[in-house]
C-alpha cells in the first residue's frame, strides 16, 4: 500500500524499538516503531492495515485508545511521539481501536 511505504522502517529488536499491538474489530495487528515515532505514522499504519470497510466506517475520524497509561491518540494529536505520550518502551503498548474495542476487552 502506498500509505505503508511512507513509513519509517520497522527498526530491529533494541532499546529504542517499542512494539505496539492495535487490537482491531477483527484481530490483532502488530508492529515495532521507534520511541520518536509520531503518533501519525502509527495511525498511517492502521489505515494502512484495516479493510477498506472499516475506514470507509471509521476513517479519518477513528481513535487508538491506550488502557494504561490512558490515552487517546486521535487526529487532533498526531503530531506527537511515542515517548512524550508515555507509550514508548521495550516493554511494548497495547492500543485498541476506539473505545469500542477496549469496553470489548474489559477496559
Amino acid at each position: 500500500s502506498r500509505r505503508l511505504a511512507t513509513l519509517p522502517a520497522e527498526p530491529a529488536l533494541g532499546a529504542d524499538a517499542t512494539p505496539v499491538t492495535v487490537r482491531m474489530p477483527y484481530g490483532r495487528i502488530s508492529r515495532r516503531f521507534r520511541a520518536g515515532s509520531l503518533l501519525a505514522d502509527v495511525r498511517a499504519w492502521v489505515e494502512a492495515s484495516a479493510p477498506a470497510e472499516l475506514l470507509a466506517r471509521e476513517a479519518p475520524r477513528f481513535s487508538l485508545v491506550s488502557n494504561f497509561p490512558r490515552f487517546v491518540a486521535s487526529e487532533e494529536n498526531e503530531h506527537v511521539s511515542l515517548e512524550e505520550v508515555g507509550l514508548a518502551g521495550s516493554a511494548g503498548c497495547a492500543l485498541f481501536f476506539n473505545e469500542e474495542e477496549l469496553e470489548a476487552a474489559g477496559g
